[in-house]
């Protein structure tokens, strides 16, 4: 059975959840990676929403794409919100495949806007919903200590 848009609401907030897990633990990797996932599975809820399969899209472009086309430039979400797609992904293929490791403060914007962009997909696509988005907290943004890596 396909997964219902709620599905993956509520599968960006346990991602999300992971990435609070990961950047409050200093895995800034690993924060990133999950935050963009977070973002990716709410954006995949919300097209879901209007009847997109997003089964059918092949790709992370195609589905940001998508995304734009159908609910950012219909209104359906904060434009600033919506941003977070593009800064989120950047964030993980600087973690994935950026040869370094992302900064402390690298992986708290990520976190930030992944929150952002779920709470708003949440409180505009599915406002009555009863879906808890994680609060987020205090995030660490302590700068490098002087045993960590050299970031590139």
């Amino acid at each position: 059975m396909p997964l219902t848009p709620f599905d993956f609401l509520e599968s960006s907030a346990e991602v999300l959840s992971e990435a609070i897990s990961l950047q409050k633990s200093g895995m800034t990797k690993g924060a990133c990676s999950r935050s963009y996932y977070a973002v990716f599975d709410a954006t995949r809820a919300a097209l879901e929403s209007i009847g997109v399969d997003t089964r059918r899209i092949r790709s992370h472009k195609a589905l940001h794409d998508q995304f734009y086309l159908k609910v950012v430039q219909k209104d359906k979400i904060d434009r600033g919100a919506a941003r977070a797609f593009t800064r989120t992904q950047q964030l993980r293929k600087l973690a994935d495949y950026g040869g370094g490791r992302p900064s402390a403060e690298q992986a708290s914007e990520s976190v930030e806007r992944a929150h952002e962009f779920i709470t708003g997909v949440k409180n505009q696509i599915f406002p009555t919903d009863d879906l808890v988005v994680p609060e987020i907290g205090r995030l660490s943004r302590d700068k490098p200590q002087a045993d960590d890596p050299p970031h590139p």
